[in-house]
Formats: C-alpha cells, sequence, structure tokens
C-alpha cells in the first residue's frame, strides 16, 4: 500500500524530527510482519542535507589545511602555518557557537556560511605576518614595528573585514528569508571576529613565542615593550595616529631608542661642511665626503667619512662601526704617516678631528648604557619635545664618553634630538649641540637628518657648524667602503 502524506513545510530539520515519530506511530497501527519504508521528497531532503552538512565540515577542515600548507610553505615554518590559522578557528568557534545559543539550525546554508568565513579570512594574518616581519627586519623595536603594522596591515584588515561584513549584512534586512538573515548575520560575525582575532590574539602569540619566521632577519631583538597593549587597544578604536601617540606618554627609554634609530637609513651618502671657530671668532672650513650603511639585519651602523679639504686634512679618513653586542671600532687614517690607527673605546670623549663634535657624539651613545628619565615636556623651536635626562650606569660609561649627565630635547615628530645639553665630570655644562632644518629623507621608514648642527664648547669658548648638502638615502652603498683596508685606498 502507498499512503501519502502532505506537509506544510519544508524544514529539513523539522522533518528530521519528524520521522522517528512517524515509524514509532506506523509500527503501533501494523502488525510485525508487515515493512514500514518511508520515502518521497522529505525523507531525500533530509538525507541531502545530511551529507551536505558533512561534506561542508569535511570541507572546512580542507581549507584549513590548505592554508596550513601554504602558509608554512611561504614562511618555511609549521609554526607559521598554525598561527595564520589562529583568526579562521577564532571565527569558525565564535560562529558554531553562537549558531548554537540561538538555535540557528546546521544545514547547508548555514554550514556554507562557515566554509565562506574560512576562505574570506584567511588573509588577515598573513598581513600582519608580512608586515611585522618587515618592520622587525628592519630594525625597529618592537613597540614601533606593531604600531606601524597596525598603521598599514592592521587599517587594512579592518577595512576589508568591515567591507565584506557591511556587504553581506544588507542580507539582515531580507525579513522572512531566514536563511538570508542567518548567511547576513553569520558572514558578518565571521568577518568581524577574525579580524579582531588577527589583531590581539595574533600578534600576542607572535611576541610571546618569537618564532623565527618572522624575527630569522633581526641578530638583536628587544622584549615586547609594555606600551604595545596601549597601541593594540588603541589599533581596535580606529588605529588613530593621534590617539595612538596620545594613548599613553612612552617611557623615557623607549624615546631615546626611537632618537637612536631616528636618522639611520639603510644607507646614505652626503657631502658636508665643517666650520670652526676659536674663541676669538675666527674660523676655518674643513670638507668631507660621508657614507653610511646599515650592518645587514641590526640597527649598527657604519659610517666613513673622508675629508677632502684644507690641504693639511685632505685624504684623512675616519671609519666608524658600531656593535651593539660590543665596544664600537673606532679606525682613523692619516695620510701623513700613511697608517690605519684604531682608537679604543674610551677615546669616544675625543674629539673628532679637532672638532667640537666628540667621536661619541658622532656615533652615538648606547641607551642600554644609561638611565634615562623624562625631566619635562615643553616647546622649543615651535616643536613639541620630551625633555630626557640621562646618566651613566656606571663610572666606567662616564668616564669613557666624557659625560656625567646629559640631557635632550627630543622633537616629539621626528624623534630627532634638537637639542643637547652634556655635562663634564665634575657636573658643569660642557657642551651644548642643536640641530636645525630637519628634513624626512626617507619617507618609507619614517627616517629624518637635521642637515645642520652646531656644538659649543661653553668652557673653551669654541663651537663647530655642521653642514650637510646632497644628501641622499637608500643609494646602495657598497660593503667593501666600510672596513679598516679599505682606507688606504684613494
Amino acid at each position: 500500500a502507498l499512503i501519502q502524506a502532505f506537509l506544510k513545510t519544508d524544514s529539513t530539520t523539522k522533518i528530521e524530527s519528524m520521522l522517528p515519530v512517524v515509524k514509532a506511530f506506523a509500527a503501533t497501527q501494523f502488525d510485525s510482519n508487515i515493512k514500514i519504508s518511508l520515502g518521497g521528497g522529505a525523507t531525500s531532503g533530509v538525507a541531502l542535507n545530511e551529507v551536505m552538512i558533512r561534506e561542508k565540515v569535511l570541507n572546512i577542515v580542507q581549507i584549513m589545511g590548505a592554508v596550513f600548507l601554504v602558509s608554512a610553505l611561504v614562511f618555511r615554518s609549521l609554526l607559521a602555518g598554525t598561527l595564520i590559522l589562529v583568526p579562521l578557528l577564532a571565527a569558525v568557534m565564535v560562529n558554531f557557537g553562537i549558531m548554537g545559543i540561538l538555535g540557528i539550525p546546521l544545514q547547508v546554508a548555514t554550514a556554507l556560511v562557515s566554509t565562506m568565513a574560512v576562505g574570506i579570512g584567511a588573509d588577515y594574518g598573513i598581513y600582519m605576518s608580512y608586515r611585522l616581519r618587515e618592520e622587525l627586519a628592519y630594525g625597529m623595536d618592537e613597540y614601533t614595528s606593531v604600531k606601524k603594522a597596525f598603521l598599514s596591515a592592521g587599517k587594512a584588515t579592518l577595512f576589508v573585514s568591515s567591507a565584506v561584513a557591511g556587504g553581506f549584512g544588507v542580507l539582515m534586512l531580507s525579513v522572512g528569508y531566514m536563511i538570508h538573515v542567518w548567511m547576513g548575520f553569520l558572514i558578518a560575525l565571521a568577518m568581524i571576529v577574525s579580524s579582531i582575532a588577527a589583531l590581539t590574539i595574533f600578534p600576542a602569540l607572535i611576541f610571546t613565542l618569537r618564532p623565527a619566521f618572522i624575527y630569522k632577519e633581526r641578530k638583536a631583538t628587544m622584549r615586547l615593550a609594555p606600551q604595545v597593549v596601549v597601541v593594540l587597544l588603541a589599533g581596535l578604536m580606529g588605529f588613530s595616529a593621534y590617539d595612538m601617540a596620545k594613548a599613553e606618554t612612552p617611557s623615557a627609554e623607549h624615546v631615546m631608542k626611537q632618537n637612536f634609530i631616528a636618522g639611520k637609513v639603510a644607507d646614505s651618502t652626503a657631502k658636508s661642511r665643517f666650520i670652526l671657530f676659536n674663541a676669538a671668532g675666527q674660523q676655518r672650513i674643513r670638507e668631507t665626503n660621508g657614507a653610511t650603511k646599515l650592518i645587514a639585519g641590526t640597527t649598527d651602523n657604519m659610517r666613513l667619512v673622508t675629508f677632502e679639504s684644507p690641504a693639511d686634512v685632505k685624504g684623512t679618513k675616519t671609519l666608524l662601526v658600531e656593535h651593539s653586542q660590543g665596544d664600537d671600532d673606532i679606525w682613523i687614517y692619516l695620510p701623513a704617516l700613511k697608517k690605519v690607527r684604531r682608537l679604543v673605546a674610551s677615546n669616544k670623549k675625543d674629539a673628532f678631528v679637532g672638532t667640537d663634535f666628540s667621536y661619541g657624539d658622532v656615533i652615538g651613545h648606547k641607551v642600554e648604557d644609561w638611565n634615562h628619565k623624562t625631566v619635562r615636556e615643553e616647546k622649543l623651536a615651535g616643536k613639541d619635545c620630551y625633555v630626557v635626562e640621562s646618566l651613566p650606569k656606571t663610572p666606567a660609561i662616564g668616564e669613557n664618553s666624557g659625560y656625567s649627565k646629559r640631557l635632550n630635547w627630543i622633537d616629539k615628530e621626528s624623534s630627532i634630538a634638537i637639542k643637547a645639553e652634556n655635562f663634564d665630570s665634575a657636573g658643569k655644562l660642557l657642551k651644548k649641540i642643536q640641530a636645525s632644518d630637519i628634513r624626512k629623507v626617507d619617507d618609507k621608514n619614517n627616517k629624518w637628518q637635521p642637515m645642520t648642527m652646531e656644538a659649543e664648547n661653553v668652557q673653551t669658548g669654541t663651537r663647530t657648524v655642521l653642514e650637510f648638502s646632497n644628501f641622499k638615502a637608500n643609494v646602495g652603498v657598497n660593503d667593501g667602503l666600510f672596513t679598516a683596508r679599505s682606507l688606504e685606498k684613494k
């Protein structure tokens, strides 16, 4: 016998719950020797739904596997593949969790949403990985690296996820068409969750685990500063550069770290002129050619200066090489002796080739060798500045530098010290240094260079003005210039 029943619904969820009830009812109405089978469009839909849901769940696993494999191959790291999956897993888990809480049925349409969400949100972690690696490889500290990553890749992540969420969110206006409403809601939710996870959980894991695929090109790294937490929160609130700057006053040590790298371009060439004034105001002029280059993967700078005039110093060359993990190298070539001489670290307090700048002033003072304190904030020459006091951590640092205390006025915009006051071992003011005509020389990496600097020895009454011209950054300077042996070559 064929018994037909007409249903008022095509909901597979309701039909699925109805089938066992129908079977139980039929068993009470017919003898046990009668075989009962249920068929028709209703049961076919249930069977199809089961197959589709199972395949879509497997499809999610397959997509995640593909993302893991591609990420692991691109970054050459299994850990990279695992970390890239974090935002995707967060989106899928939250989606299924919300579906359970709100009673949204798991069917073909809703299973499809999770598959789409995984595919759409797969690139957020990759955006952040590449940007963080670029900034850290260039020598930025972690605070600056994550800030720059948020202002570029972070913004892109928010824009893309907002656009996708907004586009699909329009479907929630389809009142009465629940499949459309569910799809719009769940895809928008997945985009929001995956982007937030990529901007919070993902970088937190990066800076906790410090994986080689991010840090491999960086020789010397610094632990993530506490201020990064503020950057993360500010990033989620709009990634406004102004808001991030105002979120928390940076520590004095951070200000000095930024100052230390503010002018360090990948490489540069320039002509410069030293104007030396004696106590009576008489002047002498020395002209030089200079070149700099960062040691690959570090913020350690190599600086070569060749004197072109006057005749008594022509051909004199100095080579200054920083070593963040040890003593800096200072070499000088004297053409009259035709000999290269290596100066010891304590010579950093000596005058740089007879000027009022010391070798330490030129090569820079290592941030970690000094205790730093922000004493106030004030305007100088129309610029907002942090005034930072730096004291040597050990007597040897003070002796080698020639300074018992340094005061620096650090421009908040460029991180360049536009004024410095240095004190001798007796605590008396020894030298004033001022920088002016500060120009951005590398837009991409936010690097600045003062084109004029003046050092005045207040105890002797002498001063030196240093003027740069024809300054060019990132021109591909040859590493071979920065060796002691190369100093003897004409």
